[in-house]
């Protein structure tokens, strides 16, 4: 823009004054601020039009000054000096080189962080959406069906082909096992439908094959319609072909897989020469008799002194005879010397094991069975009573020894439950086992609550076991630690658990000989054991001490009353011997222990009534006497005082007697002591002989535990402590 235009711009008021005109160049004229800014702006946008030519035309920026001229007169506008120039304001203008590098950078990192996040994104949902191939090869295709169902109901594609493998086995599988694949993908199978029974099989030369041979052969390639028939034939040796013969519905040359055949085998020669046996050793009887099927061969062993176990000593044909096919041949074998059998009732189990290992000539076998009522490892009878002789080939006999009744573990499995089962009932028990399927989310087949455990049980116990089905989710379950119980007296133990929310304290009674009544025996759980699970349960045992027997009325009684006793840590075996006896049937006459303790492992005996038997007659009634006048009275003498009463009531903190209170003291050694206890917790009321003393009830407080009446005279009364009063 030359000056000429520049200046135009002005209106006639605002054109700068003139050089050399009588006002300073510092001095400008008053504009109003609206007028000053508007001027300003223009002037600004003058001056950035004029800055555009510039740059596109270098020849017009280096042009010469161009001074204020024009058309108009003098009149019309105000003279301007030809040498005024207006100079336009300095402006720098900045490039920054490295604006568009920053850029690129900032962009790159963006979308590398959004690169990173596709990935994972990616394979989060990869890993949702992605299970492993199980190998379903050689499974049925029915137990196929139902994983699917465990494997998120993955689809299945069947394809079903003939082949030599059992119907429904499936022969391949796409993808393979352990390729992880889309959840949504197919799994290609291909199931047999078993032999093509259309099938056209090419035959083999029958008559170059034995007969195990063609079986062979026939169980390859599943031929079911091959028969065997055997004939008689005095040149083609045994097993091999006679002859073939197809019916008239098969065609040899175009044999299919579902047309008959029989092929006849030779059983040798129809009759058998027997030539002089005499002599012969076991080894070469038994040749004989693999390579003569066809006649019976029946072995007798005798006693003999001399000849050598197993040697033959006579035959019921002479050398030379030909027996023919299904005729018996009797041969006579030396048994060597007769073995008596041992009298095994009065030996260990230890014992017969040494003694069956030192005897060559008898073969003893030891058998353990579950027994209700002989103890762990008591002898419970022989095959074969003692001092017999035996005269056999290999004699043997089987020694049966007790493992008492059966001990019931605590099961993890409904397959530990059928296995173990299993195996006790082969050893004897007859148990029977109810499993129940209950909802829980334990895995399926997890024994979640069973009816016995940790006990020994009865021969014909019914067991219940309830196992999870695995169908619900598991909930999160705070951890609870097992205490340690055994520094614990049993009020203790009571107390915590009246006070523990978390954890169920079950407190039982168990028979010990080892510990002083009401002492700590064991606990379920191990101290510091942490269980997390639903209704978490610990037992503690206190000792009950040793068991009191009392006297049983009715044999139902007793048996109840000693498996109680069992199921509480004794050990009891028992006989029962019924007898002829009048009392009704069932009720027991006789018993080898009552009204004591016993120890853990005794064997108890009872004899139980038949009912058989009439009772003894009735005592006749006596003839009554004549009134006979009354007798003069005797004259009078002192008499003694009465027995004194003895009064007596106990409860867990000691005995009262006669108003005195008696501490429960295992230590008390007075000699002079009426009633002491030992360490058991059996009290004893010892008097003096000669004494007798009336033992009275008395009304007591409830919280005392017992009180009883009967007479002490001469001797011991001998009371127990019930088992739960604590040690």
């Amino acid at each position: 823009m030359d000056k000429k235009d520049f200046l135009s711009g002005f209106s006639g008021g605002n054109k700068p004054k003139p050089i050399g005109s009588s006002q300073t160049d510092d001095v400008v004229e008053k504009k109003a601020p609206n007028e000053s800014i508007a001027a300003n702006k223009k002037l600004a946008d003058d001056i950035v039009a004029k800055e555009k030519l510039d740059a596109t035309t270098s020849s017009a920026s280096k042009a010469p000054q161009i001074k204020a001229t024009g058309s108009q007169s003098a009149a019309t506008r105000p003279a301007q000096s030809s040498s005024a120039i207006i100079k336009a304001p300095e402006h720098v203008v900045t490039t920054d080189q490295d604006f568009h590098k920053r850029k690129l950078i900032k962009q790159g990192m963006w979308g590398g962080v959004g690169i990173v996040i596709a990935i994972i994104i990616f394979f989060i949902f990869r890993m949702l959406n992605t299970i492993e191939v199980p190998n379903f090869v050689n499974r049925d295709i029915d137990d196929v069906a139902i994983r699917s169902f465990q494997i998120e109901n993955v689809p299945f594609s069947i394809t079903e082909v003939h082949s030599l493998y059992e119907a429904g086995r499936i022969i391949d599988q796409s993808p393979e096992a352990g390729v992880s694949i889309n959840s949504r993908r197919a799994i290609s199978v291909t199931v047999s439908l078993g032999p093509d029974l259309n099938e056209v099989i090419e035959l083999p030369d029958f008559y170059d094959m034995t007969r195990a041979q063609i079986g062979t052969w026939r169980d390859q390639y599943q031929m079911r319609s091959i028969r065997f028939e055997e004939e008689n034939h005095a040149e083609i040796p045994q097993n091999h072909v006679i002859r073939v013969e197809y019916p008239a519905t098969s065609d040899p040359a175009h044999f299919r897989r579902s047309d008959s055949v029989i092929i006849f085998v030779s059983r040798g020669p129809s009759t058998v020469q027997v030539g002089n046996m005499v002599g012969n050793t076991r080894e070469q009887v038994d040749t004989f008799i693999e390579n003569n099927p066809g006649i019976s061969v029946e072995l007798e062993f005798v006693a003999h002194s001399t000849i050598a176990h197993g040697n033959v000593l006579a035959q019921s044909v002479s050398p030379g005879t030909r027996l023919a096919l299904g005729e018996t041949l009797v041969l006579t074998l030396s048994a060597g010397e007769p073995v008596e059998v041992p009298d095994f009732s009065n030996m260990r189990r230890i014992e017969v094991e040494a003694l069956a290992a030192l005897m060559d000539d008898l073969h003893i076998n030891i058998i353990d069975q579950f027994q209700e009522t002989i103890r762990y490892r008591d002898f419970v009878e022989q095959s074969v009573e003692a001092g017999e002789m035996l005269i056999a080939d290999r004699p043997s006999v089987d020694v049966i020894f007790s493992l008492g009744r059966p001990w019931i573990d605590k099961w993890a499995t409904v397959q530990n439950v059928e296995s173990n089962v299993a195996d006790m009932n082969d050893q004897g028990a007859n148990l029977t086992v109810n499993i129940v399927d209950v909802d829980s989310y334990l895995p399926r087949g997890t024994v979640v609550e069973q009816s016995h455990y940790d006990q020994r049980v009865s021969l014909t116990t019914t067991i219940t076991v309830s196992a999870s089905r695995g169908n619900l989710d598991e909930p999160d379950f705070d951890p609870v630690t097992v205490p340690d119980f055994s520094g614990m007296r049993r009020s203790e133990v009571s107390r915590l658990a009246d006070e523990t929310n978390d954890l169920t304290i079950r407190i039982a009674d168990w028979y010990d000989d080892g510990a002083r009544l009401g002492q700590f025996v064991n606990q379920s759980h191990a101290p510091g054991t942490v269980l997390q699970v639903a209704n978490p349960t610990v037992t503690v045992n206190f000792s009950a001490g040793l068991p009191w027997i009392d006297e049983w009325s009715t044999v139902q009684n007793f048996e109840a009353d000693i498996l109680d006793f069992n199921d509480r840590g004794a050990a009891f075996t028992f006989e029962i011997i019924h007898v002829n006896h009048y009392e009704r049937r069932g009720n027991i006459v006789r018993q080898s222990h009552f009204n004591q303790q016993v120890a853990l492992d005794t064997h108890i005996v009872v004899h139980v009534s038949r009912g058989n038997m009439s009772p003894p007659e009735d005592v006749p009634e006596l003839p009554e006497l004549p009134n006979l006048p009354e007798p003069p009275e005797p004259p009078t003498e002192p008499t003694e005082p009465p027995a004194p009463t003895f009064i007596i009531s106990a409860n867990c903190n000691g005995i009262i007697v006669d108003g005195e209170h008696l501490p429960l003291d295992p230590d008390d050694d007075d000699d002079d002591s009426i009633i002491t206890i030992d360490i058991h917790g059996v009290i004893r009321i010892a008097l003096p002989a000669g004494t007798t003393r009336n033992i009275v009830a008395v009304n007591v407080p409830n919280n005392w535990i017992f009180t009883f009446e009967g007479t002490v005279a001469d001797g011991l009364y001998v009371v127990i402590i019930p088992s739960w009063c604590p040690a």
